[in-house]
């Protein structure tokens, strides 16, 4: 666990998040109501997570119409949300999308900005280049008046739909993370959805945990500190790696 994953296990009426330390395989496990997605039209291959002091992996997206899907409803109010990482351009890349068609859908778009675009129009843009191969965090909600985009804890955009009754998710529809058509390519790393629209706080709450590196020791083991000298000392750390040396002096 690290300080990211944490605070998302903790976000109140989180209503599904996937993980996808278990990309590679058939199905991608959702980790609080059973939402499983199934992978269809190739493989979503496994790739480090985007944090590297979180101890899950993520999932390499190779385009191609490759997505994962599963048939649920939502909520009337919500929020979207996905660590995204890529350096692939050109033409709309989904992220996340809920059909049977590709709108609603978070996407880049062809000049690699976060675009989310609903059923009716019009769109939230966050008018900057995305697709740097850094991770970011962009996150969507829907108050029931007010579709808003944050991107790396930032508000990007915010507007109201033509529609409003095409943003209430509240009834069963195919969702599908990698997209329906101009499928994504890159790496998304631990989507969740919750059956509430985040407050800006909590955004920028969720973006200083995922950008805060846990301290490099988090404890030693007082039963493994000898009472002289000569005998290893047990000393954990979330940022320790199996070739991470400590000399104590």
């Amino acid at each position: 666990m690290s300080a990211w994953s944490d605070y998302v296990s903790q976000i109140p009426d989180l209503f599904a998040w996937w993980r996808l330390g278990d990309a590679g395989g058939a199905t991608l496990v959702d980790q609080v109501g059973g939402r499983d997605l199934s992978v269809t039209g190739g493989t979503i291959n496994a790739a480090p997570g985007l944090l590297p002091w979180d101890d899950d992996g993520a999932a390499s997206f190779p385009g191609g119409n490759v997505r994962a899907t599963a048939t649920f409803g939502l909520a009337a109010t919500w929020s979207w949300a996905t660590l995204f990482s890529t350096t692939s351009s050109g033409g709309n890349r989904y992220m996340l999308s809920r059909g049977p068609a590709v709108q609603p859908g978070l996407y880049l778009n062809a000049s690699n900005m976060v675009v989310f675009w609903p059923s009716g129009g019009p769109g939230l843009t966050a008018t900057s280049a995305w697709n740097d191969g850094q991770p970011h965090l962009a996150v969507i909600t829907w108050d029931g008046s007010m579709m808003t985009s944050f991107v790396d804890g930032t508000q990007r955009a915010q507007v109201a739909p033509t529609t409003p009754a095409n943003l209430n998710f509240s009834a069963s529809a195919l969702h599908s993370l990698g997209g329906f058509d101009g499928s994504w390519v890159g790496v998304l790393d631990d989507p969740f959805m919750v059956a509430r629209p985040m407050s800006g706080q909590e955004i920028g709450e969720l973006w200083t945990a995922m950008t805060t590196p846990p301290p490099w020791i988090d404890g030693i083991d007082p039963s493994s500190v000898p009472a002289q000298g000569g005998v290893p000392v047990m000393i954990t750390g979330q940022r320790f790696t199996p070739d991470t040396r400590v000399v104590i002096r």
